[in-house]
Protein backbone atom coordinates (compact mmCIF):
# COMPACT_ATOMS: atom_id res chain seq x y z
CA UNK A 1 0.00 0.00 0.00
CA UNK A 2 2.97 2.24 0.67
CA UNK A 3 4.10 1.49 -2.55
CA UNK A 4 1.14 2.01 -4.45
CA UNK A 5 0.47 5.94 -2.75
CA UNK A 6 4.05 6.47 -2.91
CA UNK A 7 3.72 5.83 -7.09
CA UNK A 8 0.26 7.87 -7.20
CA UNK A 9 2.52 10.94 -5.44
CA UNK A 10 5.87 9.84 -8.08
CA UNK A 11 3.04 10.45 -10.98
CA UNK A 12 1.67 13.14 -9.66
CA UNK A 13 5.02 15.19 -9.13
CA UNK A 14 5.74 13.84 -12.82
CA UNK A 15 2.70 15.15 -14.36
CA UNK A 16 3.12 18.68 -12.71
CA UNK A 17 6.89 18.78 -14.06
CA UNK A 18 5.33 18.07 -17.52
CA UNK A 19 2.82 20.93 -17.37
CA UNK A 20 5.62 22.98 -16.06
CA UNK A 21 7.48 22.06 -19.14
CA UNK A 22 4.43 22.18 -21.27
CA UNK A 23 4.04 26.23 -19.86
CA UNK A 24 7.36 26.64 -20.56
CA UNK A 25 8.00 25.89 -24.13
CA UNK A 26 4.58 27.67 -24.57
CA UNK A 27 5.89 30.65 -22.96
CA UNK A 28 8.97 30.52 -24.84
CA UNK A 29 7.23 30.23 -28.21
CA UNK A 30 5.12 33.22 -27.13
CA UNK A 31 7.90 35.31 -26.52
CA UNK A 32 9.79 34.11 -29.47
CA UNK A 33 6.69 35.56 -31.78
CA UNK A 34 6.57 38.29 -29.83
CA UNK A 35 10.50 39.68 -30.71
CA UNK A 36 10.22 38.54 -34.29
CA UNK A 37 6.55 40.78 -34.23
CA UNK A 38 8.63 43.34 -33.10
CA UNK A 39 11.43 43.51 -35.22
CA UNK A 40 9.03 43.30 -37.90
CA UNK A 41 7.23 46.18 -36.43
CA UNK A 42 10.64 47.96 -35.86
CA UNK A 43 11.35 47.38 -39.31
CA UNK A 44 8.03 48.61 -40.89
CA UNK A 45 8.41 52.07 -38.85
CA UNK A 46 11.83 52.17 -40.34
CA UNK A 47 10.90 51.79 -43.65
CA UNK A 48 7.58 54.48 -43.27
CA UNK A 49 10.05 56.81 -41.84
CA UNK A 50 12.49 56.53 -44.38
CA UNK A 51 9.91 57.20 -46.75
CA UNK A 52 8.81 59.85 -45.31
CA UNK A 53 12.02 61.92 -44.93
CA UNK A 54 12.75 60.96 -49.22
CA UNK A 55 9.27 62.70 -49.87
CA UNK A 56 10.15 65.48 -47.84
CA UNK A 57 13.34 65.57 -49.41
CA UNK A 58 11.84 65.77 -53.26
CA UNK A 59 9.79 67.82 -52.07
CA UNK A 60 12.30 70.17 -50.98
CA UNK A 61 14.48 69.83 -53.80
CA UNK A 62 10.92 70.63 -56.04
CA UNK A 63 10.48 73.98 -54.63
CA UNK A 64 14.40 74.82 -54.37
CA UNK A 65 14.27 74.24 -58.21
CA UNK A 66 10.92 76.16 -58.73
CA UNK A 67 12.34 79.10 -56.73
CA UNK A 68 15.53 78.96 -58.89
CA UNK A 69 13.83 78.82 -62.13
CA UNK A 70 11.54 82.24 -60.93
CA UNK A 71 14.71 83.68 -59.78
CA UNK A 72 16.28 82.99 -63.68
CA UNK A 73 12.92 84.40 -65.13
CA UNK A 74 13.10 87.22 -62.55
CA UNK A 75 16.99 87.81 -63.87
CA UNK A 76 15.86 87.12 -67.41
CA UNK A 77 13.06 89.70 -66.90
CA UNK A 78 10.46 87.19 -68.02
CA UNK A 79 7.33 86.46 -65.75
CA UNK A 80 6.35 82.72 -65.03
CA UNK A 81 3.17 83.20 -67.46
CA UNK A 82 5.81 84.09 -70.35
CA UNK A 83 5.48 82.54 -73.88
CA UNK A 84 7.69 82.07 -76.83
CA UNK A 85 6.54 85.28 -78.75
CA UNK A 86 7.41 87.30 -75.89
CA UNK A 87 10.75 86.19 -75.58
CA UNK A 88 11.55 86.62 -79.21
CA UNK A 89 10.68 90.34 -78.90
CA UNK A 90 13.13 90.28 -76.26
CA UNK A 91 16.56 92.56 -77.87
CA UNK A 92 19.41 89.74 -78.60
CA UNK A 93 21.59 89.91 -75.88
CA UNK A 94 18.30 88.33 -73.43
CA UNK A 95 17.34 85.46 -75.72
CA UNK A 96 18.46 82.12 -74.75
Amino acid sequence: MKIARRRRCQERARRRKMRKTQHELIMLKARDTMLHCQRTARVCIEVQVLNVIRKAERRRQKMELELMEQELLKALGLSENSDEKKIEELPPEKKF
